[in-house]
């Protein structure tokens, strides 16, 4: 059995919170993730809308905030896949990092203007054995902010870290699937929710919205040597897509407030991903998925509602 990763000076950040880091709330900051995920909710993209809503300003899509709070590190911050120093617990900078869950829970939408507060805490590391080694599962979680200390949300994830596995043959430009050209429309409604068809464009648009660096969102002979076939989008961008789902589907009068989902299975541009809704529970909760053109399921949870 593999030696274990999980060493002292791993297990000494759990429970420790990195420095609070602010950011701003533009308009022009949300336009941009909205047109990544094409969603047009004139909350999100109409001053005048807004305003008639009750709003000063455009207000923040359900899982825009934490966009603003990401860090811009010169190149000397970031490791040779792109990813944050300090993404992976330390030590573990060289295992592969995928993310296996996020969830929201939203106390209110932060409006244009704002500044937010964003605190990060370890809560967790574990360790498995695995089919193919020892994997490690790190539990993090976040607080959101305003200046005075009101709480506008908190999320969570769950990364996991391991071995690459073997490096797939060397790039191919015909494997990369051709941008649209504007030909099909990116969003496609359906009786029970909605079809997407991400392509590179739409991944880059999604990752420089985020400032996702991590070469494996978007450099396929890198992406190949860690395995995939092609760059991955990020979960982060399912989970844009299932919360826009969650709100075209709220009941009258409720907002989204929470919503948890589970990545099951990479998600590559080019993928035709056909996102559905079940009937709300008793408890008002309701149940959203996400499968790709061959029926794979590739992310799934749960939404709930508030007045």
């Amino acid at each position: 059995m593999e030696e274990t990763f999980l060493t002292e000076e791993v297990m000494a950040i759990v429970g420790t919170s990195l420095p609070p880091r602010s950011g701003l709330i533009t308009a022009k900051d949300i336009l941009k993730f909205c047109a990544a995920i094409d969603d047009s909710n004139p909350l999100y993209i109409d001053t005048k809308a807004a305003r008639a809503a009750g709003y000063g300003e455009v207000i923040s899509p359900p899982l825009f905030n934490a966009s603003v709070t990401r860090p811009a590190p010169f190149r000397s911050g970031l490791l040779g896949d792109g990813q944050y120093d300090d993404a992976a617990p330390p030590g573990l900078g060289h295992l592969q990092t995928m993310l296996a869950g996020q969830s929201w829970d939203i106390v209110r939408p932060a409006v244009a203007g704002e500044t937010v507060i964003e605190v990060f805490t370890t809560k967790s590391i574990t360790e498995r054995q695995g089919a193919t080694g020892r994997i490690v599962f790190v539990e993090k979680e976040a607080s959101l902010t305003t200046p005075r200390g009101e709480l506008i949300e908190r999320y969570a994830s769950t990364l996991i870290l391991r071995r690459p596995p073997p490096p797939l043959p060397p790039f191919d430009a015909a494997r990369t699937p051709a941008a649209s050209a504007g030909s099909e429309p990116t969003t496609v409604l359906t009786p029970e929710g909605f079809i997407k068809r991400p392509d590179m464009i739409s991944l880059f648009m999604f990752a420089a919205a985020i400032w996702a660096v991590h070469r494996i969102h978007w450099d396929t002979p890198y992406a190949q040597s860690e395995g995939l076939p092609l760059p991955v989008l990020p979960g982060w961008m399912l989970s844009s897509y299932l919360a826009q789902l969650a709100e075209l589907r709220a009941p009258k009068g409720r907002r989204l407030c929470r919503i948890g989902i589970r990545y099951k299975a990479p998600v590559h541009p080019g993928d035709v991903l056909t996102c559905v809704a079940a009937a709300p529970t008793a408890q008002g909760e309701l149940a959203v998925s996400m499968t790709n053109q061959a029926g794979i399921l590739v992310a799934g949870g749960q939404a709930a509602y508030a007045d």
